[in-house]
């Protein structure tokens, strides 16, 4: 077992994974060529853990023809191999072994959705896994977070806020249940460590997603964890989905079928929504 499979045995990947992932790995070291074009992208980070990374993406799904490997499969080979200075970085950071773990399962994360998404294992969206190597981006338990700043001037229960004004953006990664207890932890755990940057102001967080539509308390029986998770924020303003894109995030498709009944149910909230949508 090579270095790549064993990592992905390790933050509990399908098994089919880890025989894909590990695969793809032993198919890119036997080419010395296109190795050598990882090892230099790998080079990049270890050398400054922030960089353009788009010029970094070209180049490693440029090698998708060469290789017979799906670029999306690349890239998630490609960060793998980032996660042993990914640990230094966050050890020279202060960070604990904790919140490095509960970061690093973007990867798991987000290859199951480009799997459920797309047919193949890999990531479809390295970029923003990317931010959590480059610390734009923590995990901490359940939530994910980052820094973001108001647009405009606003009044959030009371407290009035300026256009520029920072607040912490929160996302949630797909992949298991939304525990409200779960969620108020993360909430916690995020503000001991962003508490600095805001000084005496209040800590506020933010979220945009389709989570938080008001559409939702419609579709959704009172008992449902989004709605709870819905309870923790102040609508600003609804978000608007007039072409249902958001849709792939709940049935992994990306487009609806004329059939609405060729979508899957495995879920309550799929049942529900299927259920709306007719």
């Amino acid at each position: 077992m090579n270095s790549i499979e064993k990592f992905c045995r390790e933050i509990g990947m399908p098994e089919e994974e880890c025989g894909v992932i590990g695969a793809a790995y032993l198919k890119i070291v036997d080419n010395k060529s296109v190795f050598g074009v990882f090892e230099e992208c790998v080079s990049v980070y270890k050398q400054n853990n922030v960089f353009d990374c788009g010029p970094i993406f070209e180049k490693i799904e440029g090698l998708s023809e060469k290789t017979g490997i799906h670029k999306y499969t690349l890239d998630l080979v490609y960060l793998i191999m980032l996660v042993p200075h990914m640990k230094v970085v966050y050890e020279e950071n202060g960070l604990t072994e904790e919140v490095f773990n509960d970061s690093v399962l973007d990867l798991k994360w987000k290859s199951e959705e480009c799997k459920s998404v797309y047919g193949v294992w890999g990531i479809s969206v390295g970029s923003w896994t990317l931010d959590f190597f480059m610390l734009k981006r923590l995990a901490f338990g359940r939530l994910q977070f980052n820094l973001g700043r108001f647009k405009s001037d606003c009044s959030i229960s009371g407290v009035n806020v300026k256009s520029g004004d920072q607040y912490i953006e929160t996302h949630i990664p797909s992949g298991r249940p939304l525990v409200h207890e779960e969620c108020r932890l993360s909430y916690d755990c995020a503000a001991e460590h962003f508490k600095n940057i805001f000084g005496d102001k209040p800590i506020i967080f933010g979220c945009n997603s389709w989570l938080l539509s008001p559409n939702n308390r419609k579709i959704l029986p009172e008992t449902s964890n989004i709605l709870k998770f819905m309870d923790d924020y102040e609508i600003l303003e609804p978000a608007r989905d007039e072409k249902n894109s958001n849709l792939w995030r709940i049935f992994s498709v990306e487009e609806l079928p004329e059939n609405l009944d060729d979508l899957p149910q495995n879920t309550s909230v799929q049942r529900a929504f299927v259920k709306w949508l007719k």
